[in-house]
């Protein structure tokens, strides 16, 4: 596979439950290149503390699990290259801007955009 985008639902996937998404894994694993925006890091972390603060994660674990989150991503794409177009975006589709950096990545860098969010998913497939 090509250069994919990993955006937070789907690596939020992977490190909480490996077994039962193990497609997200294989599409990882296969890519030849593993891109986040930057954002994905302040993303994944508030994911996991929600979390840990409804008792489904001990701080170890939700620790844990950041890193391995982190370890997905092969190359990290600076927030601050995507938010023109990103901005313009999100102001056209009516769509939240952490959302367009995503998409804005996967257009900029002809990757794939590895999500579980269906509507961001529904979204790239039209502004590519």
């Amino acid at each position: 596979m090509d250069s994919v985008v990993l955006d937070a639902s789907a690596a939020l996937r992977a490190v909480l439950s490996p077994a039962d998404h193990s497609s997200v894994l294989a599409a990882i694993e296969s890519a030849s290149d593993v891109m986040a925006p930057q954002l994905f890091a302040a993303e994944t972390a508030n994911a996991l503390w929600k979390y840990e603060r409804a008792g489904r994660l001990d701080g170890k674990q939700m620790r844990q699990r950041h890193a391995e989150a982190l370890a997905l991503v092969s190359l990290w794409i600076p927030d601050t290259s995507l938010f023109p177009e990103a901005l313009s975006l999100a102001a056209k589709l009516g769509h939240p801007v952490y959302d367009c950096l995503y998409l804005i990545a996967a257009r900029r860098f002809d990757a794939q955009l590895l999500t579980a969010d269906r509507r961001l998913e529904t979204l790239f497939a039209e502004i590519i």
